[in-house]
């Protein structure tokens, strides 16, 4: 009995360990936004949750998004409009390139 509990115990914690373990797969976006002297911020948004991307000369990359559909938002400052990309779809393991863009005048 004493050793039916123990195999029980030893195949709860692998199993436990499995998965605890087991790689999350994530996706990501990427882009390029012009002209650069035009963005305010980026933000990548879900739901309710916003994340603001950092700006590196209009090239972004945003890692370790879950699989869901997304909305790529662009601040701009004037003369220049601002930017909204609905619908981005991002899937496990692969990253979702929006292309180059470029910002509107008013």
């Amino acid at each position: 009995m004493i050793m039916k509990n123990i195999a029980y115990a030893v195949l709860l914690l692998v199993f436990c360990a499995v998965i605890a373990f087991k790689g999350v797969n994530s996706g990501a976006i990427q882009g390029k936004i012009s002209p650069t002297e035009g963005i305010s911020e980026i933000l990548v948004i879900a739901g309710t949750d916003t994340l603001r991307v950092p700006n590196q000369q209009g090239n972004f990359l945003v890692k370790n998004l879950r699989a869901a559909t997304y909305v790529v938002m662009v601040k701009a400052l004037p003369p220049y409009r601002d930017l909204i990309l609905k619908e981005v779809a991002v899937i496990d393991s692969a990253t979702t390139d929006i292309g180059s863009v470029k910002l509107l005048r008013d």
